[in-house]
Parts: structure tokens; sequence; C-alpha cells
């Protein structure tokens, strides 16, 4: 984990010191997403799933007769001789995904920005790599969004890529619901919408256990579990309120500001499910969160410098108690052991035999 926390802060050190410098920020934006491509694309059982989905890998007769519920994955998973290889393909195709979205969606004076959100949160890098399914989902909902949500609006076109998203993970499927949520954010006052937002983290206090059950026995994702049960609490509460200020001026941003409106909208729904504790470790936030960033990185460029201050403070506070809380984790005895467990990182060139 060490080797991932200095890359993360060289790449973000990188990109702030040539935030000013156009043309050499787009190349360091480049050479940065290459980076981490490469330390994830050569990793070896590096994530608690790697060794879950190598199984999978090397029992494609038993997984082809039980019929896998998810068809798209399981057919690009196989069209690679090696277990090695799939994981190489499949990084280069999650990172070239987040690059194309990321370059299109935010200005070249916030890529370090964009990177710290990304590289310390432990929902979005380190969560997708590991969890291969629902990241290939992740990146085909992006780029659909994307490309008719946001850049154009086609509706029908943006429901066929939920349906192939669902193709590689079921969890996609939720966001058939988006371009409803979309239109009623849209009818919303911004103040409203916050006061929304907060009735949400108090709530979700008091969400019955029976809903996270029917969730559970309905999809069957193992998801309530201790976590679930702290921030469906006071103190998951106060730790949320974390996110107050930038929900604040998402919600209120003026028409002045150099914001998409789609990109807000879909800001908005990110902050919904996380309030309401709908994320599920990431399962679903994991969809929007880098159009969460992009309005993040919106808002900078529009906010005065006490604005910039709150907001920067706050999301530091969040997403390193959300990285120390991760480590502390991998650390206990329940993962210390875990084959997989990211603390390690080997890659293919340190084992004498490639899985």
């Amino acid at each position: 984990m060490q080797y991932y926390i200095i890359l993360s802060l060289i790449i973000v050190l990188l990109n702030w010191l040539v935030r000013q410098k156009y043309h050499i920020s787009k190349w360091v934006f480049f050479l940065s997403f290459a980076a981490v491509m490469v330390f994830f694309a050569i990793r070896y059982g590096f994530g608690l799933d790697y060794w879950s989905y190598y199984d999978l890998f090397t029992n494609e007769i038993h997984s082809r007769t039980h019929g896998p519920e998810e068809p798209l994955f399981y057919s690009f998973m196989w069209l690679f001789p090696k277990y090695y290889i799939f994981v190489i393909a499949h990084t280069a195709f999650l990172f070239i995904c987040l690059y194309y979205i990321s370059y299109k969606n935010i200005a070249s004076e916030y890529y370090y920005l964009l990177f710290f959100l990304l590289l310390f949160n432990p929902d979005m890098i380190l969560n997708m790599t590991s969890a291969m399914r629902s990241s290939m989902a992740a990146c085909v909902i992006w780029v659909f969004t994307y490309l008719f949500l946001i850049k154009k609006t086609n509706i029908l076109l943006y429901e066929i890529g939920v349906l192939v998203a669902t193709g590689f993970h079921t969890s996609a499927a939720f966001l058939a619901v988006l371009p409803i949520a979309l239109y009623l954010i849209k009818l919303v006052q911004g103040r409203t919408l916050f006061i929304v937002l907060m009735i949400l983290n108090v709530l979700s206090m008091f969400w019955p256990t029976s809903l996270y059950d029917w969730f559970i026995g309905y999809s069957g994702l193992e998801i309530y579990n201790s976590y679930t049960i702290y921030i469906s609490s006071f103190m998951g509460f106060l730790f949320k309120m974390l996110l107050a200020p930038v929900a604040f001026h998402i919600c209120t941003a003026p028409t002045g500001y150099d914001m998409n409106p789609r990109v807000r909208q879909l800001s908005i729904f990110f902050l919904a499910l996380v309030f309401a504790n709908f994320d599920f470790h990431g399962r679903f936030t994991v969809y929007l969160n880098i159009f969460f960033i992009a309005a993040v990185c919106a808002l900078f460029a529009n906010a005065n410098k006490t604005m910039r201050i709150v907001i920067s403070s706050t999301m530091v506070l969040y997403l390193l108690y959300n990285f120390y809380t991760l480590i502390t984790v991998l650390a206990s005895d329940i993962y210390r052991l875990h084959e997989g467990n990211p603390l390690i990182y080997e890659t293919i060139f340190d084992v004498a035999t490639k899985p």
C-alpha cells in the first residue's frame, strides 16, 4: 500500500505544479493515468477479489454449466488464455474509459483535484480494480451517460447502455431510473434540494434492518455488515455531514457557474445515495462518482477563496478518514492474512509462475 500512496502523492503534486500550463498539463494528465494503469495492470494478488475472479476464470466449464448472470463479463474474461492477461486487459479498459470521461468533463487546471478525489477515495480506484464486474459495468454507464445524458439527450440509447452494463453486473439495472431522477431534481429549487439531502441523512440513522435484509434477499448481495451498521448511526450521520458544504454549494450553484446542468444533477443524485446510505460500499455510487468529482472541480473553478477553503478542508477530512478506515480494516486480524490484501503489493514479475 505504501507504493500506491507514494505514487498517488506524486501524481497529485505533479498535476498541481503544472496546473497553469495547459499543454504540459495535458501530457502530465495522460502520463498520470498511464502510470496508475500500469501499476494495477501488472498487479499480482492485489485486491480482496483477485483470487475469487481467478477461481471463476479457471472454472469456465463449471461456470458455463450454471449459467452466469452477467454473460458479457464472462464472455470478455474468457477471451484471454491466461488470467493475468485478462487482468491487464480489464485494467486497460477501465482506465481508458476513466481517462476519456475525465478529459471530457474536467478542466485541466483541476486535474490535481481529480486525482486526489480518485486515488484517495477507497470506493473508486482501489474498489474498482478489485470488483471487476461492477467496474466494467461502470465504464459502460459512464460512456453512455456522457454521450446520451450530458452531451445530448437520447433516453432510448442511454437505456440500451444500461442493458449492456447489466450484462457485466446486475447492479447496473438500478441506473435505469436515472433519467426520471434527473428530471425530478431539475424541477426542485436548490435550497430545497439541500434540505432534502439533509433529511435523508437524518432518516438514514433510522432505516430498519429489515430494509437491508430485504435487499440482500432480493439481490443476493451481502452488503449489510458492520460498516453499514456504523454508517446508519449518529456517528455515521456526523461523518457524512462533512459533505454538507460541498452539497450545499452544488445544490445552490447559480446559473452563471460554469457547471454543466446534467453534471450538477448527477452529482446531487450521487449525494442522495450517500446521505441515504444506499451507496452500499460504493456498489451504486461508483456509477456516478466521476460526475460528482467533475461537479466539485467545476465548483472550485467558480468558488471564492473562503468557499474553496471550506470545501477542500471538509472533503479532505472525509476522504482521508475513509482511507484511514480502510487501512485499519485491512490491517485487522480479520483481513491481515486474507489472500489479496492490498496492503501488500506484488507484481506478476515477482512470481515464478504467472496465474
